[in-house]
């Protein structure tokens, strides 16, 4: 079965936030809820862009590149 990118970025970002409340070290915890909140705003990137297809399949709706944008 194929995951949307964004579930997959969902399930990381639950994965960080559970390190994070694991760990001991201040520091530590700070770097997982900094990975933590990336993969949330790519989870969010994704959805807003509806990027289905983890294993490189090509997606319906697709953002234009530098190179793409108007002047």
């Amino acid at each position: 079965m194929k995951q949307s990118k964004s579930q997959t970025a969902w399930r990381t970002a639950a994965r960080y936030a559970e390190l994070a409340q694991e760990a001991d070290d201040e520091l530590e915890r700070e770097y997982y809820v900094r990975m933590r909140n990336a993969w949330i705003t790519l989870a969010n990137r994704c959805e807003f862009f509806n990027l289905p297809d983890v294993t490189g399949g090509h997606s319906s709706a697709h953002a234009p590149g530098p190179s793409e944008q108007a002047p």
